[in-house]
Formats: structure tokens, sequence, C-alpha cells
């Protein structure tokens, strides 16, 4: 029997406009990948740059191995 995996990390970015950068909330996310809409809760005064975790978004871990994890970059346009 084979041991368990994790899934595989993934990275993409989210564009963010300044005001909804400064105030922070809830966003809609759409993953092409994999194909799935996410609700990304966004800190208030998230700088250019930085990174949100999702975690267990990234792909499906094998042999009961846990999900990998969804890496957003934000930019701030």
């Amino acid at each position: 029997m084979a041991a368990p995996q994790k899934g595989v990390d993934l990275h993409d970015s989210k564009v963010l406009h300044p005001d909804e950068a400064s105030k922070g909330g809830p966003y809609a996310y759409f993953h092409q990948e994999l194909d799935k809409k996410l609700v990304v809760n966004v800190p208030r005064d998230i700088r250019h740059g930085q990174k949100i975790r999702l975690k267990g978004m990234g792909t499906a871990g094998k042999n009961g191995g846990p999900a990998g994890d969804l890496y957003l970059s934000v930019r701030i346009n």
C-alpha cells in the first residue's frame, strides 16, 4: 500500500481595486484550473504583493493524504 501524499499547492493572483484592498471583505474568485468558484475573505488594508493562503483548496491528496493549498498573490490596480 502506498503512503499518503499531500496534494500539490497551487498559485494564482487576485486583482483588487484600491478601495477593495483598503476595505477588505469577501470577494468572489474563480479558479479556472479547478473550475471552482470561491469566496475569498480579504483582510483590510492588504498590500500589493501580499499572499492569501486558502488551506485545502489545491489539488486533492493521494492515498488519503491532505489536499494542497491555494496561494493568491494580491495585485492592486
